[in-house]
């Protein structure tokens, strides 16, 4: 009997190749879609998940706007540790970072070691391949790939003596050697610990009363809460206990991060966000649902092009199981042929996603997934189909075999399949547009400085090869001018902030004013070119030093002249800034106490905010001072128009000349446009998806409507006969038609535009600066939108309106 259900399935397949084809090509393209995403949303939130205790681990970090960072006072450890009941164990690491190594002869380059304390390998127990794990002090555990590098086989790697050496400059008094212990397995790639080693450190005890050690923040601190403890109730007891110790400094603001979580939270400019690989996954999901959508209401189509087919199945003694289990075979059976095809897409576009991604992708784990995902598909085909097919079969067997069912009283399943389909089309189009209106908007806004010609590259002033190439950089033709910089221009986190700043007339309230700094070398706001707004730039004179300028208390001298932005201004509420004195302290800490030491900083010009971080974050007040020259580490090179791609290419060159290593201290070249283009990264790319998941929902839907429209309008032919005998017009007839589909279009406008408007609303409360959503973006979309489906049905109603009715009821 299956045999005679696929035969036929097969003759029908033929037979409705069109609807057939667009049915099974639009599943297929939805599910892998899917599929890529779903994975990838996975694998982004399964971050360390390998661990025992992983959910019940979370990191402790500082989340203030200020300063956002992994690193908190090593004395927060002792404090938690004390007083946190609620937390199981508690380990406290250091980076190990800016320190070269040396072993039989060669030299490892500043190794990613991890100084831990006992407690880490309880909290993140290691895989060792050879050997054992670190127990006393500087014992240490390498990666397989450290330990292959370096040694022939990592079981040499045992026993060795690593002795450390300074680097970039740095002298080390007191130089000590680690002894390798053990090989571990190399961390998976969705992990946060890429740590080529680990090793036991010195233990020390903290002074949680001492208000100076609360200050330097240099630790990475994880806990472990006890089983059925919830990391919000340890969240407030945490904060509600330094609140009321008052140990910490006031910018200090806690945060308890889930360890999948904190790579998302301390991302750097280049990754994706949380919110954009969700909305990905929700967008996939839509498109999946508007095809599936689509894939039943052509079925159903089929179905009801089959009236005839069925009364004479019946007629000759199939009863209405064998109809259902004939149906059912077929509508499984495209299904799985959707499945198949989406399987070969998944084989074919595994390559494009991962560079999209910037994930090496599993293949076991994405086939799992994708096994799963078609078996629910297949499910819910099944599942939705049985109550239209059994109500189908009973209208059809009911009705005699020379009158028709007038099938077009019966559609009410496919015009909600339908109205669903064009919900989703006119979400995706609307949420498109919001984005275009941001993206353009974030493109177009004046960010208060020049950002093309210009190349940015940190080059740690210590090294003496890394001065040989700069000076060879600045006399490349090129180059026009250079300058260097105290933090990035451009960046997600800014770095300097100035704070206990004192002006004329400040309260009580303005001494908890923080302000960003810039410090620039001469030369560096004429490159950047700062959109003046009163006063001046800096002038030549302004950087030359003799007898009677001020001096610090180092007895150095001042270049006191700096430019205020209008933000700070503003927060400082003075009305005429030109010439007035602020006063900017300096810290030093003299028989461990911190001393505050002021300079007066004469205020010449006020530019327009800087918009470095981006549409996302609100522009800092920003104090742009004068800079020394070792003070500056960030360098920046203005460019002859045009030659970027040059200029970096003879940096490169440069760079392999002097033997230079970029590394996170000395970083590649790149251009600020470029640094700008990463801010908006997810922008651009969440743009880029939606605008394809737009294209293919609304072009599978178009092809949707097409079929069923001409199906509908076959079976209601001699209907339009009828009404042209009775006097009708050709233009009544199309009205009719088109005045049904517009109706579809309104209804859908109704309940897709409410949310868009809800869903775009929320994603734009992530930014500071945004654009507002007006309604001539509605109206727009759903002209559009009803123009191409009655373009769509147009030929088809114009078609069947002109012909001869006596033809039509004749033929009937």
């Amino acid at each position: 009997m299956i045999q005679h259900y696929l035969k036929i399935t097969f003759r029908n397949l033929v037979k409705y190749k069109l609807q057939s084809i667009i049915s099974i090509m639009g599943l297929a393209v939805g599910i892998a879609f899917f599929i890529f995403s779903f994975y990838w949303l996975h694998y982004e939130t399964s971050y360390d998940n390998f661990y025992p205790a992983s959910n019940r681990t979370f990191l402790v970090c500082n989340q203030a706007e200020t300063s956002h960072s992994i690193y908190l006072s090593p004395v927060m450890s002792t404090f938690i540790r004390e007083y946190c009941p609620e937390v199981e164990d508690i380990t406290c690491s250091f980076e190990d970072s800016g320190i070269d190594y040396s072993v039989n002869d060669k030299i490892i380059k500043s190794p990613a070691f991890l100084l831990v304390d006992k407690s880490f390998m309880n909290i993140f127990p290691q895989k060792i391949l050879y050997g054992t794990l670190p127990r006393l002090e500087n014992e240490l555990i390498i990666s397989e790939t450290l330990a292959r590098q370096f040694w022939k086989t990592p079981q040499e790697a045992l026993g060795s003596i690593l002795r450390q050496q300074g680097s970039r400059g740095i002298h080390l008094a007191d130089p000590q050697q680690l002894r390798i212990v053990g090989i571990m397995a190399d961390s998976p790639s969705n992990s946060s610990f890429h740590y080529t080693g680990y090793r036991i450190m010195k233990q020390f005890k903290y002074d949680i009363n001492n208000e100076q050690e609360w200050r330097f923040a240099n630790a990475i601190i994880h806990v472990m809460l006890r089983k059925n403890q919830k990391h919000k109730d340890f969240t407030q007891h945490l904060k509600s206990l330094l609140e009321k110790h008052k140990m910490t400094p006031e910018e200090l603001k806690i945060k308890i991060t889930p360890i999948y979580k904190k790579h998302f939270d301390f991302a750097s400019e280049k990754s994706f966000s949380y919110s954009f690989i969700s909305t990905f996954t929700i967008a996939t999901f839509l498109l999946l649902c508007c095809v599936l959508f689509n894939f039943l209401n052509l079925f159903l189509n089929r179905y009801y092009q089959r009236t005839r087919e069925v009364k004479l199945r019946k007629s000759v003694g199939a009863n209405d199981i064998i109809l259902m289990k004939q149906l059912m075979t077929e509508a499984l059976f495209h299904g799985l042929m959707a499945c198949l095809i989406s399987g070969c897409l998944i084989e074919v576009l595994t390559p494009f996603f991962e560079e999209i991604f910037q994930i090496s992708i599993q293949k076991n784990t994405l086939w799992l997934e994708y096994l799963a995902i078609a078996f629910i598909s297949l499910s819910c085909i099944g599942i939705i189909l049985t109550v239209p097919i059994i109500q189908f079969i009973q209208v059809s067997t009911k009705q005699s075999l020379v009158n028709k069912v007038r099938p077009h009283r019966h559609h009410i399943f496919r015009r909600i399949s339908l109205s669903l389909q064009l919900v989703i089309c006119l979400f995706f189009l609307t949420s498109t547009g919001v984005l275009y209106m941001q993206l353009r908007f974030i493109h177009n806004v004046d960010v208060g400085f020049d950002t093309q010609n210009i190349i940015e590259m940190r080059i740690n002033p210590r090294e003496q090869n890394g001065n040989d190439m700069l000076e060879e950089i600045k006399q490349l033709p090129m180059i026009k001018a250079t300058t260097t910089a105290s933090d990035y221009i451009v960046c997600k986190n800014i770095t300097s902030f100035e704070e206990r700043v004192e002006w004329n007339g400040q309260t009580e309230e303005d001494k908890k004013s923080r302000f960003a700094r810039l410090a620039l070398q001469n030369s560096g706001d004429k490159i950047f070119n700062f959109r003046l707004i009163e006063g001046r730039l800096f002038r030549e004179e302004d950087w030359v030093t003799n007898s009677n300028t001020p001096r610090n208390i180092f007895n150095s001298p001042i270049l006191n002249k700096i430019i205020l932005t209008q933000s700070a201004v503003t927060a400082m509420r003075i009305e005429h800034p030109i010439g007035e004195i602020i006063r900017i302290p300096i810290g030093i800490f003299r028989k461990g106490d911190l001393e505050w030491h002021y300079s007066d900083y004469e205020i010449i010009g006020v530019v327009k905010d800087l918009y470095s971080q981006g549409m996302k974050t609100e522009v800092y007040p920003t104090i742009i001072s004068q800079a020394h020259n070792w003070m500056q580490s960030i360098n920046y090179f203005q460019v002859v128009p045009g030659t970027e791609r040059n200029a970096i290419k003879a940096i490169n060159e440069l760079a392999q000349k002097h033997q230079w290593e970029y590394n996170e201290y000395n970083t590649e070249p790149q251009t600020v446009d470029n640094k700008i283009q990463e801010l908006n990264k997810s922008e651009i790319a969440i743009f880029k998806l939606f605008s394809i998941l737009s294209f293919l929902c609304i072009l599978i839907s178009l092809f949707g409507i097409y079929s069923i429209s001409s199906s509908i309008i076959t079976q209601r032919q001699k209907e339009i006969a009828i009404r042209k005998v009775m006097g009708a017009t050709i233009s009544e007839i199309i009205i009719m038609f088109f005045q049904e589909y517009i109706a579809l279009v309104f209804v859908a406008a109704i309940i897709a535009f409410p949310c868009s408007y809800y869903a775009m609303s929320i994603w734009l409360e992530q930014y500071a600066y945004h654009v507002n959503i007006s309604i001539d973006l509605f109206i727009i979309i759903l002209n559009i939108v009803t123009i191409l489906v009655l373009f769509t049905i147009l030929h088809q109603v114009i078609k069947t309106a002109r012909q001869n009715p006596a033809e039509v009821i004749k033929s009937e």
